[in-house]
């Protein structure tokens, strides 16, 4: 399934830099857990969904959220850029990454 905001906000997406590393080689972010797992994210882009050209290929990486804010036309997204990775909302049209989280 995927994660929802405040489980994505427990593994990491927040404003610290406490484990988080960017390799800018691999253009991958690594987020260490204290239990000594890693999850490891590609910085893929997205596509827009406004003629859906895609963007920020290996610098930027956006993730989904199962989040959808009462009233809102938007879902909750984390996205990220070095190692600095954070919660927004974003527009449901948009072509963004998926990573699951097994039950």
């Amino acid at each position: 399934r995927v994660p929802t905001a405040a489980e994505w906000q427990t593994i990491g997406a927040d404003d610290s830099d406490t484990g988080k590393t960017w390799n800018s080689s691999t253009h991958l972010l690594t987020i260490s857990a204290a239990n000594s797992l890693q999850l490891i994210l590609p910085a893929a882009g997205y596509r827009s969904y406004n003629g859906g050209s895609s963007y920020g290929q290996g610098s930027v990486g956006y993730y989904w959220s199962s989040s959808v804010p009462s009233g809102s036309a938007g879902a909750r997204r984390v996205s990220f850029n070095s190692a600095t990775l954070s919660t927004s909302s974003g527009n449901r049209a948009f072509g963004l990454s998926v990573r699951c989280v097994q039950e």
